[in-house]
Formats: C-alpha cells, sequence, structure tokens
C-alpha cells in the first residue's frame, strides 16, 4: 500500500501509512524503504534523503514522492541489469545503450570499485548528495534489484544532467486498496492464480501484467525510456507487446478487483484502526 500510495499519487495515503507503520514499531525497516521508494520511484528525489529523518520527516518524504512526477529510468536500468546479472542476454539488443546496461551489471559484480568510481565522477553538490544517500542505503542490504536501483541512479545522476523534481498536475488522486493486495500478499497471490485457472490466462502473464499494467501504474511519469524498455523487454519473454499485455491485464481487471474486496476492505479498517487498540487485540 505504502510504494502503491507513493506511485499512484495519493499523499495523505502515503502520510498515514507511514506513521502507521513507525507506530507499530517498523521505523528501521520504514526508514530503507523509503530510499528505495526515491530510487524506483523518482531517483532524482535521491538527493533530498535524510539519513537522520523522523517519524514526521518520513512520512512527509513520502507523501512529497508521491506529490512529485515519476522519474522511472533507474527502475528500469537497474531491472535490465540485475537480470543480465543472472546471466540473461536477453537484455541486450545489440545497440550502443547497452553498454550502459554492461556497465550496471559490471556494478553489481563489484560494488566497491563502482562506489569509489561514482564518489569521484561527482560534479556538483546534488550528484555528491545522491551519490552519498544511494551508498548508504545500498549498504544497508535488501533486495538485490533494489540495490541495483541505487547503483542505477547514482549512474545516471553522473552521466547526466541532474533533472528538476516537478509538483505532479492534478490534484490528489485516491488509491484503490484492492491493487495493495498483489502478488505480494497471500490474499493477492491466490486470487491471481484462481484468476488464472478460471480464465484460462497464464499465470505468468497474469502476475506481469498485473504489476505493469496496475501495481506499477503513476499518477504522473516523466519520460523514462529505460523503464519503457524494461518493459517491453518483460513482456517480450511473455510473447506479448505491451499493448497485447495491456489488452491481457484490461479483460482479467475487474475479475480480481471484485475478488480482493472483502480483503480492501479489512485493509481499509485495520489501518483506521488505533494503535493501542490493535495491539491489545494482538
Amino acid at each position: 500500500m505504502l510504494q502503491k500510495a507513493v506511485r499512484r499519487g495519493s499523499a495523505s495515503i502515503a502520510n498515514k501509512v507511514a506513521t502507521h507503520l513507525w507506530d507499530v514499531g517498523d521505523a528501521r525497516w520504514l526508514k530503507t524503504r523509503v530510499a528505495v521508494i526515491y530510487f524506483e520511484e523518482c531517483w532524482p528525489l535521491g538527493a533530498q534523503l535524510n539519513w537522520g529523518a523522523d517519524r514526521a520527516g518520513l512520512a512527509e518524504a513520502l507523501a512529497h514522492a508521491a506529490r512529485s512526477v515519476k522519474f522511472k529510468d533507474a527502475a528500469g536500468l537497474g531491472s535490465l541489469s540485475y537480470a543480465l546479472s543472472q546471466g540473461d542476454r536477453t537484455v541486450l539488443k545489440g545497440l550502443q545503450d547497452d553498454r550502459h546496461i554492461n556497465i550496471i551489471c559490471e556494478a553489481i559484480n563489484r560494488p566497491d570499485d563502482f562506489w569509489k568510481w561514482a564518489s569521484t565522477a561527482c560534479a556538483s553538490e546534488g550528484q555528491t548528495k545522491l551519490v552519498d544517500m544511494a551508498r548508504r542505503f545500498y549498504r544497508c542490504g535488501g533486495w538485490p534489484w533494489d540495490r541495483a536501483f541505487m547503483q542505477a541512479a547514482a549512474y545516471l545522476s553522473v552521466t547526466q544532467d541532474l533533472p528538476n523534481v516537478l509538483r505532479a498536475d492534478g490534484e490528489e488522486s485516491d488509491l484503490p486498496l484492492w491493487v495493495a493486495l498483489d502478488k505480494h500478499t497471500p490474499h493477492g497471490k491466490a486470487v491471481l492464480r484462481d484468476v488464472s485457472k478460471i480464465t484460462g490466462v497464464p499465470w505468468t502473464h497474469v502476475v506481469w501484467t498485473s504489476f505493469y499494467f496496475e501495481s506499477a501504474l503513476t499518477n504522473d511519469a516523466a519520460p523514462s525510456p529505460w523503464w519503457l524498455r524494461e518493459v517491453k523487454w518483460r513482456m517480450g519473454k511473455l510473447g506479448l507487446s505491451p499493448d497485447g499485455a495491456r489488452n491481457v491485464w484490461s479483460k482479467i481487471q475487474g475479475i480480481v478487483s471484485q475478488s480482493l474486496a472483502n480483503q480492501a476492505e479489512e485493509l481499509r479498517a485495520h489501518l483506521e484502526e488505533p494503535v493501542a487498540q490493535r495491539q491489545l487485540i494482538d
């Protein structure tokens, strides 16, 4: 829910969930996750990360990310490079741009050398700040693809002009809570498997189209060619074009959302409960 609220531009939900997580004792996880969200959803915001942010600071940081235009290239480049580091050479297209994927793949395999290079390549205060924050949170561990996003963000920051992060157009959008119940949750995974059986759509098609065309939707995004390349590559591995994959999801979206309606209401009620009452019940 936290990351999807940021993606959809729902600043109030992002703030509420962040505060809730802090209050139930997940402060350490929350601090690391804020960094992952920044580098994955809007990588130039990495220069604004605050290592020592408190409860209110982290909640506001996530609300700020929700209100911002999203820059997804660190996620796209990082994902492609991580796949290459695992031996999947289908990410390469035989083009000059492949060298960037190879560089981040090498960074994944030789992180110490990469961070030394990135630190010396900084030419501005903003670049120095972003690389420093990326390196700090990289050392906190986490999923290897999240760490690849941080390396990709550092690389992008020192090889191009650091973009100005703009406020997204329009009013705050709402987040349908069923979207938070995706393949990362037991309820979501079970429903996606059931939908695959009912409709005959292959499981891999269901799970990946649900991610790229629902879970990963953003309210307002800057042009992000690396992200688009990742989507096209991932769908190509499924034998689908991006448009074909979008059509697959549009045919099953209603079944998924309806199947998760009750769980979504339970999630909403849980979030609204006072923390003290919830802990007493637990």
